[in-house]
């Protein structure tokens, strides 16, 4: 019984590991292209609209840059993907750009370099020991400073001089680096004794090699000499021998051809968030140097009619914008290209938003246009041909707006037809009924008199009024059920696109 009851525990706490394996992160998810996603079979080109192809754009800044200057390398991550309605969102984004197709390029940093004043030293020389070739035979005698390398730097140049730089009379000098204040015991430390007699010695650090080694923080420099030679020679006479040193730590050279920025921002369709990197040109750009973007991201959009529909995706996508000559520099990206793409979010004007401010003109001037056409009765009639002068110059006022409205409402409608990222169906269905209600209203006004001789005056009158009242409802309910800024109602009432198929919802 014992024993079963110690399989069964095992057995329990085996599943539990399993469930907690099975729900644990495996690190980042697999990001596959557009093209390899569930999404792909409806929504490639030609097979729907809008497709999948450009739900994501990145549009770098093309600002002219100088070579040799760090300049910032900001792109903007658009969603450019509307679906049948506003649910497409884009979530976690890892961008990365790649610069090895882009030889003159390297990533540096923004931090200004730091160069404190140089440090001064000396090899104190006991002035009672006597330099022979009995005594100090080829010891090294040497002082030392210590030095500040800040954390993250890339480059670091030690500059070691004697006070004495005469090639005659001066020391010549060995620099040792070490990490810390005391020096390692397995001769760690490292060794520059390149010049000679006056000379200074310089000790770079450039390496990841070099910081994973030396580590930041306090670096000893050693300045030591060797006062006898080895032929029993004395080089120095005896006293103090002074020296400086000057540190320049840099943040910039970086080895890396690909630096990831990742944002846990969300965007919605529309909308767009910024990402940066510091770079900088060491060369003029050669002919067909790129620099190369790619995105990986999380987007989700609701099938609420489609079950079985995949409504996460993790997708990736790439675009390539070339490093192009300018007068005074270089741009990373073709300016040209990049200004046809204008989204709103702050940072432009989109066509879209331009076409929904014309519509959201047009109603209001639509009512504008029924109130002085006298449809609130005659006091209303009255008081406003006082603030005409008269009654024929509101009914001209009257016919001006209506015609305006009609020019506004289908600059509208063939601007959301040119927005390329714009899904055409959607507004369409109430759009269009307001569309020709307000068409129909203006040529009834427009034949006023020739429908009055034909058939009567009340004939035109409820003619007319009904299809200024079907202009009205028509109108609000486009805004309510296609506008983007009444999503509320929509989701309120569970309203999708009805000339949208049920299985592409």
């Amino acid at each position: 019984m014992g024993s079963l009851r110690a399989g069964l525990t095992v057995l329990m706490l085996l599943v539990v590991a399993g469930v907690g394996l099975a729900k644990s992160p495996d690190g980042p998810p697999e990001y596959d292209p557009v093209e390899e996603t569930n999404c792909w079979d409806c929504h490639k080109p030609g097979a729907y609209v809008p497709d999948m192809d450009p739900y994501v754009a990145i549009i770098p800044d093309t600002t002219t840059h100088t070579v040799g200057e760090p300049f910032p390398v900001d792109a903007d991550v658009l969603n450019v993907w509307l679906g049948p309605k506003n649910g497409f969102e884009m979530y976690d984004f890892r961008v990365t750009m790649d610069i090895s197709d882009a030889p003159s390029l390297r990533f540096v940093s923004d931090r200004e370099p730091f160069s404190p004043e140089p440090q001064s030293g000396e090899i104190v020389i006991d002035p009672t020991q006597v330099l022979t070739s009995q005594t100090y035979l080829t010891d090294e005698h040497g002082g030392f400073v210590v030095v500040q390398v800040p954390e993250g730097a890339t480059d670091v140049r030690i500059r070691l001089s004697p006070t004495d730089n005469s090639a005659t009379t001066g020391p010549d000098l060995t620099l040792k680096v070490y990490p810390g204040v005391t020096e390692p015991q397995d001769d760690a430390a490292r060794t520059v004794d390149d010049q000679g007699a006056g000379g200074a010695e310089v000790f770079h650090a450039d390496s990841p090699q070099a910081f994973g080694e030396l580590g930041f923080g306090n670096w000893t420099i050693e300045a030591a000499t060797t006062l006898v030679g080895t032929d029993g020679s004395v080089t120095l006479s005896p006293g103090n021998i002074g020296f400086s040193v000057k540190m320049d730590a840099w943040f910039n050279a970086s080895a890396e051809q690909q630096q990831v920025v990742t944002s846990a921002d969300k965007i919605l369709p529309d909308q767009r968030t910024l990402v940066s990197w510091m770079a900088q040109a060491v060369a003029e750009p050669g002919t067909d140097e790129v620099v190369r973007f790619v995105i990986n991201n999380t987007v989700h959009y609701d099938h609420e009619v489609q079950a079985t529909s995949d409504d996460w995706q993790d997708f990736t996508k790439t675009l390539e914008v070339p490093l192009l000559a300018a007068e005074s520099g270089f741009t990373v990206g073709d300016p040209a290209i990049a200004s046809i793409v204008v989204v709103g979010n702050g940072q432009g004007v989109s066509i879209a938003e331009i076409s929904e401010a014309i519509g959201y003109l047009s109603a209001l001037l639509l009512f504008a246009s029924i109130w002085t056409g006298g449809m609130f009765g005659k006091k209303s009639r009255r008081q406003l041909n006082k603030v005409f002068g008269s009654a024929r110059r509101r009914v001209a006022f009257h016919n001006f707006l209506s015609y305006g409205i009609i020019a506004f409402a289908l600059a509208h409608f063939v601007l959301f037809l040119v927005e390329v990222n714009y899904h055409w169906l959607l507004g369409v269905l109430w759009g269009g009924l307001g569309i020709l209600s307000m068409l129909l209203l203006g040529v009834t006004g427009a034949v006023q008199m020739p429908m009055i001789r034909r058939w009567n005056y009340a004939f035109w009158r409820w003619t007319h009024f009904g299809l200024a009242i079907a202009a009205i409802v028509f109108t609000l309910v486009h805004m309510m059920l296609d506008g983007q800024n009444f999503s509320f109602v929509q989701e309120a009432l569970h309203y999708t696109d009805p000339l949208v198929p049920a299985g592409r919802q």
